[in-house]
């Protein structure tokens, strides 16, 4: 049960701080 609700939370959070990082970067560049 551990390892399948881990690899899925872990794919989740990954997806998530990609796209916030994608996000952010396109504020930055907007800003300068």
């Amino acid at each position: 049960m551990r390892t399948p609700m881990n690899t899925c939370y872990l794919k989740l959070s990954w997806a998530l701080n990609a796209m916030y990082a994608m996000n952010l970067r396109e504020e930055v560049t907007r800003f300068e």
